[in-house]
């Protein structure tokens, strides 16, 4: 599976190299300069992954993270910024984003991070669709009795259970 990574930043040197080291690792990448191109290019596609940086013209970073999850609330978001404070970090993290990165980039860093993003990504996956199979197997519907009276019983169990949790 190719993911696919929207890398936001206003220094080209740095889209570029990026850019380049992920399309050789693989990913399908894409670039915008600023905040809104980047939400020009989420309107069209969806991302695995934004990395983008915080200080940018137009609109900044943070305020990017919050528009892209409500479009694409399953799009993880790597921090980069030159100009990083604890608090800035503490508030990105608490938005959602999943790290944080201070440049100058260390790629092997970058690269390392972005594995894991995706290895905790496939876990997630896994689990949702485990939890989707044991929710089949064991709802009401698989039960033995399935005549009418029974499944009177069950839409029962199931509003007093709703009610209950």
């Amino acid at each position: 599976m190719s993911y696919r990574i929207l890398i936001v930043d206003d220094e080209e040197i740095i889209r570029d190299s990026l850019s380049y080291i992920l399309k050789s690792e693989g990913y399908e990448v894409e670039e915008a300069d600023d905040g809104d191109t980047a939400l020009e290019i989420i309107l069209q596609k969806s991302f695995d992954l934004v990395i983008t940086d915080i200080k940018m013209p137009k609109m900044d970073g943070i305020s990017l993270l919050k528009k892209i999850s409500n479009l694409q609330p399953e799009t993880f978001f790597i921090i980069i910024t030159a100009f990083a404070s604890l608090e800035t970090a503490i508030n990105a993290l608490r938005l959602g984003a999943y790290d944080y990165i201070m440049k100058p980039l260390e790629f092997d860093d970058v690269l390392f991070k972005i594995k894991k993003l995706f290895d905790h990504k496939k876990l997630l996956l896994e689990n949702k669709i485990l939890r989707e199979e044991i929710q089949q197997k064991y709802d009401f519907d698989n039960l033995i009795g399935q005549n009418v009276k029974m499944k009177s019983i069950y839409e029962s169990i199931k509003k007093v259970a709703k009610t209950e949790g």
